[in-house]
């Protein structure tokens, strides 16, 4: 696969996408999470729980597949850019609708996941690197959901 890549693309791709997609990815799994959740459940620790654990779910994918899973996100990212294909990127939208559920979420996980592998350097693309910024990221916005969960007076 190294000899197929053309580090010239692959660096224009990377300003294309810019260093927040990954984040925004995550975030858009963490609001598709909180519709997994059932109304009578549906309290911040409740989906903290279920998107934990749809994380962790999607960390051990890549890593018991983290060659295949690297192939397919480098095809992935040919097939989904060019200047008329960023948009289109990381949004699983026929998933989303008025029903959300886990499927969805692992969706953006997943794509959130490969961008992460895509945005590091070519050097650090290691598998245990890729997770630990994944897992990093899931962090920040339980975090953050969290602390507007206390601020607009979601239950917690």
């Amino acid at each position: 696969m190294a000899d197929d890549i053309d580090f010239a693309e692959w660096n224009a791709m990377r300003g294309i996408m810019g260093p927040g997609l990954a984040d925004s990815l995550m975030r858009e799994a963490l609001k598709t999470c909180w519709g997994c959740v059932s109304p009578e459940r549906r309290r911040v620790h409740e989906m903290e729980a279920e998107f934990r654990a749809l994380a962790a779910r999607t960390a051990d994918e890549f890593r018991r597949n983290s060659g295949r899973f690297l192939a397919l996100a480098w095809e992935d990212a040919m097939d989904s850019f060019g200047p008329e294909g960023v948009l289109a990127y990381g949004r699983p939208t026929e998933l989303v609708g008025t029903v959300f559920d886990a499927k969805a979420c692992r969706s953006f996980l997943r794509e959130s996941l490969k961008t992460c592998w895509l945005m590091l350097p070519h050097e650090q693309r290691q598998s245990e690197k890729v997770v630990a910024v994944f897992e990093r990221l899931v962090e920040r916005v339980i975090r953050d959901i969290k602390e507007d969960a206390g601020l607009f007076g979601f239950e917690s």
